[in-house]
């Protein structure tokens, strides 16, 4: 089965927007104790899709904000090979300059080494598939080129703030 392009930034948007308005709904009236725990249950996930959106934004900050070609060519590349291993060699290939000066460059247009951000990004965009999907936790990391499940775990909750398998829970409700 071919894999359709979904807006993924659309989704998390409307999917945040309807957990506020829950709880904006919620907070509206006098609540119980059963109201106050799933308000608290809404607000954890409406948290943990908060990172997403504001490395979509950082993104699109970086590239709006008159970063270099050869920039915006390293982050298209990561975005094309985002379930692939990526390396500053090839960074820094892609963008024509020496892996020391993409690193200098790179750093300052967005705030975060080149490979770091690769990892957030694959990061992100593998909560988004665990956030969505029901495929094993092992099975969204191969998909990301991470073959160890135990290094992302720990990379996901380094950059995430919880286990892969709690964010899930989360979006069980």
């Amino acid at each position: 089965m071919e894999n359709m392009p979904v807006d993924i930034g659309s989704i998390i948007g409307d999917k945040f927007k309807e957990l506020f308005y829950q709880c904006f709904c919620i907070l509206q009236f006098p609540y119980y104790e059963e109201e106050f725990l799933y308000l608290c249950q809404q607000i954890g996930t409406m948290l943990t899709l908060l990172p997403c959106a504001v490395k979509r934004s950082l993104v699109q900050l970086a590239l709006n904000k008159g970063t270099s070609q050869q920039i915006q060519k390293a982050l298209s590349y990561m975005q094309a090979h985002i379930h692939e291993e990526v390396t500053l060699a090839e960074l820094a290939g892609i963008a024509h300059f020496s892996p020391s000066h993409l690193y200098r460059l790179f750093k300052s247009s967005t705030g975060c080494a080149p490979i770091d951000f690769f990892l957030k990004t694959k990061i992100h965009a593998a909560a988004q598939d665990i956030y969505f999907s029901t495929l094993p936790v092992k099975d969204i990391a191969c998909s990301y080129g991470i073959e160890d499940p135990y290094y992302f775990s720990r990379l996901f909750k380094k950059i995430m703030g919880v286990s892969p398998q709690y964010y899930r829970s989360m979006a069980k409700g």
